[in-house]
């Protein structure tokens, strides 16, 4: 009996953009790889990051209006349906759009549980930064009244309405979920966890590396507040002279950081749009850095370690830990947000060649962890099961 092959479909706000993006691109090679055809469903297109290496995908354009969605699910003759998070459909609409649909859906946290909360906090605060003296007055109250309901409620009962509605709920390790039933003060047989994967190195790296200290990822000061990196380096680039800072990414901070630097006079610093081909970056940088205030499983950390490229990262999550840790050995590991601990680890580093040479034997190793063939496989038997049930 010849198997009908499945049909399954990503959501995704904007497509390509970010790492979320980057793990279903991952994810669904290997899925067409083992007989799949695999749907991706935008709002917005990215054009300008796409290539002919996104050839194999069927990529749609959808409104935010949920009966046009709906008709192109009918259309594409999906079987599954992927959310994310941060997919831009709120849990009701996800509810509405499976329930009107007829089709299954699973939806995955690809950020720490809970970020929504945080994420407001942080956009007011640099809102009063940026604001005139009444509007700063404003968001300051607005600042106070948000730090007493960090855990808002709204946040909570979107998560509520995951687990009782979605078939599947993703996160990428056992210390997110163990958060999110605490914090619900629930029990769920709904939540699986399936860690972000890594392909194999698109190139030979050369372990031979340059002086250069690398940013990849997007410029966004709401979770990955780059300032900080560029704080850090105007402390120290007057000493060492022979060490540049490349910032990699897009995002809506990033004018304001390339004209802060200016500002500044600080020294070479040079700004990179996104780029399809990172690897470019990976192959000659040292040291990779992020200053962020939040995230979950941090694609490039994992990527850095493949490349041979010494990462650090403030200790803000179980899934940056899980991929560091232990610090010195596969990484290093600052506590949040101590910047001046962040600023003589880096010195070190800098100043340690020997250091870090450990440390790239060590993160070589520790990359094969997240090889696709057993991420992919996990993906493969979740969607089995429900579709099969």
């Amino acid at each position: 009996m010849i198997m009908k092959t499945k049909n399954v479909g990503f959501v995704h706000i904007s497509f390509p953009f970010g790492g979320a993006e980057k793990v279903t691109i991952d994810v669904s090679k290997y899925l067409i790889k083992n007989g799949y055809n695999v749907f991706i469903f935008t709002q917005k297109i990215k054009t300008e990051l796409l290539d002919s290496t996104y050839d194999f995908l069927n990529i749609i354009t959808i409104e935010k209006k949920i009966s046009y969605f709906i008709e192109q699910i009918k259309s594409a003759n999906i079987d599954l349906l992927i959310f994310s998070t941060t997919c831009g459909f709120i849990s009701q609409q996800q509810i509405e759009i499976s329930k009107k649909s007829g089709v299954k859906y699973i939806c995955v946290d690809h950020v720490k549980p809970f970020w929504e909360a945080n994420i407001k906090i942080e956009i007011i605060k640099r809102k009063i930064q940026t604001r005139s003296f009444f509007s700063r007055l404003k968001y300051k109250i607005l600042l106070k009244l948000h730090n007493q309901l960090r855990e808002d409620e709204r946040v909570k009962q979107d998560y509520r309405n995951i687990l009782k509605y979605a078939d599947a709920f993703v996160l990428l390790c056992e210390e997110y979920k163990k958060n999110v039933l605490e914090k619900l003060r629930t029990t769920s047989d709904k939540i699986t966890i399936i860690p972000n994967p890594l392909l194999s190195a698109p190139v030979h790296y050369d372990l031979d590396k340059k002086n250069v200290i690398l940013y990849m990822g997007r410029v966004e000061y709401s979770d990955k507040r780059v300032e900080r990196l560029i704080e850090i380096w105007k402390r120290i680039y007057k000493d060492y002279p022979n060490w540049k800072l490349k910032i990699v990414g897009s995002g809506s901070d990033k004018a304001f950081l390339e004209q802060s630097v200016k500002k500044q006079q600080l020294e070479r610093v040079t700004f990179f749009e996104a780029t399809s081909t990172p690897h470019t970056f990976y192959n000659k940088a040292s040291i990779l850095c992020l200053t962020s205030q939040t995230e979950n499983w941090p694609l490039v950390l994992m990527e850095a370690q493949q490349a041979g490229v010494v990462p650090m990262a403030f200790e803000c999550s179980a899934g940056v830990s899980k991929i560091l840790a232990p610090s010195s050995k596969n990484g290093i590991l600052i506590p949040c947000y101590d910047m001046q601990k962040y600023e003589s680890e880096l010195r070190e580093l800098i100043e340690n060649e020997q250091k870090r040479k450990y440390i790239q034997t060590n993160i070589l190793e520790k990359s094969k962890e997240y090889d696709i063939n057993s991420v992919g496989k996990q993906w493969d038997d979740l969607f089995q099961k429900l579709l099969n049930s």
